[in-house]
């Protein structure tokens, strides 16, 4: 699937990845967890290609489409919810409004960004990510902004996900993930070798 081969990024001092390796599997669930600032947000971005690592590789990355949603919504502000998702579908509209009423926006589909709540956008962001036909699922904290039983239900959906595509999730919310996750990596305790930790 994805392999990352001795992974090197700094921000000017800062020394963000040093050494990393590891090789994702090909399904179901993967965590990479560690507190903010420990670079789980760079090393999805290098995974994707959208950040270049100072040295090392990642290989099989140009053969896959990712799917993915990031911490900030990254929504089209002159478009609605509806059109938000529908964007990547290329006209599937009922699609786009089934994935909105999954993730319990039903009331909310011709709404703005600007008059949706934080928790609100965060779910048309991921409705977007699940609408692309991609072949990995890459989620930068998904679960911001929602209350515990959202959390629950939106993983649902996910470890469902997870039976046809790899999930790989960057995020702190280890309590919530480690049962259902099949690895999962701490980022903070990297030094010169990944450190798997399998629930």
């Amino acid at each position: 699937m994805i392999r990352c081969v001795n992974i090197n990024k700094s921000f000017g001092k800062k020394v963000v990845l040093n050494a990393f390796s590891y090789h994702f599997h090909s399904q179901g669930i993967q965590t990479i967890t560690g507190p903010s600032g420990c670079g789980k947000t760079t090393l999805a971005r290098i995974i994707m290609g959208l950040e270049k690592p100072d040295s090392g590789v990642v290989e099989g990355q140009r053969a896959l489409r990712f799917s993915a949603a990031f911490p900030e919504d990254r929504l089209i502000p002159t478009m609605t919810a509806l059109e938000n998702v529908n964007y990547p579908l290329r006209g599937s509209q009922s699609s786009a409004r089934d994935l909105l009423e999954m993730l319990r926006l039903e009331n909310s589909i011709h709404q703005y960004p600007h008059e949706l709540s934080s928790g609100m956008k965060q779910r048309v962001s991921l409705a977007r990510a699940l609408a692309y036909d991609g072949d990995i699922l890459v989620l930068d904290e998904p679960f911001r902004g929602f209350d515990d039983e959202l959390k629950q239900y939106v993983l649902s959906l996910l470890m469902e996900r997870s039976q046809k595509m790899p999930v790989i999730i960057f995020s702190h919310e280890v309590s919530l993930l480690q049962k259902v996750s099949a690895t999962f990596l701490r980022l903070d305790y990297y030094t010169n070798g990944s450190e798997e930790l399998t629930s």
